[in-house]
């Protein structure tokens, strides 16, 4: 159920449901774990979870500006776990520390765009479809633009495959114009 891993966290696959609807979807669940061997898992948990409050912030900031059409262009954000994780969530992470924070976001099942550069389906698509898929992304980034907000980590492993377009995921290099990161 791994979905990938990064330089600070993994992301898997889960049922998530919710607790008043008891409606119950698939997510992806991206966990920020203590380093191992982490003397202070208290100061660092605070760090990991300073990320994915951000990143969640974003993507919510995102999707009040830009309404209906955000979720055409990135992945929704569902919530936030943050303390003891899930049990069933340590086998996939290798892991029996149960402290962490994990970003839970909408599944985007159909891969990554790196994934689909290299498949043999690309093959299959015109040179007209190829422009459009690029043409599509580009006018997620000038949106994400347009409310002050800069990815910081655009590449074809950071666009999520869902049904016939692509998204952005990935947003925890991002920032905010006017935050002393992003010009």
């Amino acid at each position: 159920n791994a979905l990938g891993e990064g330089s600070t966290c993994k992301v898997v696959k889960a049922d998530y449901t919710n607790p008043y609807t008891r409606f119950s979807i698939k997510v992806a669940v991206k966990i920020f774990l203590a380093k191992a061997g982490c003397t202070n898992v208290d100061v660092e948990l605070a760090k990991k979870y300073a990320f994915c409050k951000n990143e969640a912030e974003i993507l919510l900031e995102i999707e009040s500006k830009l309404g209906a059409q955000s979720t055409d262009r990135m992945t929704q954000v569902i919530g936030i776990v943050n303390g003891k994780l899930p049990s069933s969530f340590l086998n996939w992470l290798g892991r029996t520390n149960r402290l962490g924070v994990g970003l839970i976001m909408r599944l985007e099942a159909g891969g990554s765009m790196s994934n689909f550069l290299s498949s043999a389906k690309l093959q299959s698509y015109r040179m007209l479809d190829r422009v459009s898929l690029v043409l599509q992304l580009s006018r997620s980034v000038a949106e994400i633009h347009e409310v002050d907000v800069v990815h910081g980590d655009i590449k074809p492993l950071n666009a999520m495959r869902c049904e016939d377009r692509f998204l952005l995921i990935d947003l925890d290099a991002s920032s905010v114009v006017g935050d002393g990161f992003a010009a």
